[in-house]
């Protein structure tokens, strides 16, 4: 069951209360056996009270049951994230792996197109500068990670709180609704006003509820905002690391300009397939 699903579920159980409390007091509303004095009026009196208090003790027995259930909803995303962190964790790990074998590889062709000692020299340098700036890359986007996590699982918290209140604060005013009846039935009131003085209570309470729930804000909305600063951190590290490459790529081309002798036709083209910069969306 859904967080959504379960919410529907214990509003469907605050309808109930107001859908069973009305069927004791309307079968002896009106009836002049109820009327205080009477003996077995007395007795009928207390049985409808009687009856009035127990449908809105199940009723609200059966909410506490739905209250149950969101609340597991809620520890079952909180493991369901946990998992998912992990899990993409390792994948990012392997990619990273995966394309560090892969720079390396290609690092070593280029080195192999040349056969003096400064221009390999040149390589090796260049070769440490874009691992550089892949490692700060690579860093900020794991500041970025950790901290969208972080935020993923406070957020997590903080909206089952507010819900947990929202449900809180709903079943005291059931509670209330439910004793004052039972005072008002203990005093001999009339059991009609009773009936529609509960009524009112609980729909005031149920209409409370749901005001306060379209208030929460949805889990969706809550991720995108951090899916969004996440994001934002992520193209800072890009274009960070778009920039060292290109000065060490420049800085390459130079030392490779100066110590390439005149007529010399070995190449010594660097392009990004040769040294394996590329700068996809992948940390």
């Amino acid at each position: 069951m859904n967080s959504r699903k379960a919410i529907k579920f214990v509003a469907g159980a605050a309808v109930v209360l107001q859908m069973l409390l009305p069927i004791a007091a309307t079968a002896q509303s009106g009836n002049s056996e109820t009327a205080p004095g009477n003996g077995r009026g007395a007795q009928v009196r207390a049985n409808v009270c009687d009856r009035l208090v127990q449908f809105g003790e199940r009723a609200v027995e059966r909410f506490q049951n739905g209250k149950g259930k969101l609340s597991a909803v809620g520890a079952d995303r909180e493991g369901r994230l946990a998992e998912r962190h992990a899990n993409r964790l390792e994948r990012l790990d392997q990619v990273r792996t995966a394309r560090t074998e892969r720079h390396t590889e290609r690092f070593n062709l280029l080195l192999a197109k040349f056969q003096d000692d400064d221009r390999k020299e040149a390589i090796l340098e260049f070769q440490q500068d874009v691992q550089t700036a892949v490692d700060a890359r690579r860093a900020a986007y794991d500041v970025a990670i950790e901290a969208y996590w972080v935020d993923v699982g406070s957020m997590v918290g903080v909206r089952q709180a507010a819900i947990d209140d929202v449900v809180a604060d709903y079943e005291a005013a059931v509670d209330a609704a439910v004793a004052t009846a039972k005072a008002a039935c203990e005093a001999d009131g009339d059991i009609g006003s009773i009936r529609d003085d509960l009524n009112e209570s609980l729909q005031a309470a149920r209409d409370a509820y749901r005001t306060a729930l379209d208030e929460v804000e949805s889990y969706s909305d809550m991720v995108r905002a951090l899916v969004d600063e996440r994001n934002v951190a992520f193209e800072a590290a890009r274009d960070a690391f778009q920039v060292a490459l290109e000065a060490a790529k420049t800085t390459l081309k130079e030392k490779l300009d100066l110590l390439t002798p005149e007529g010399d036709d070995e190449e010594d083209e660097t392009d990004d397939e040769d040294v394996g910069t590329d700068t996809g969306t992948t940390p």
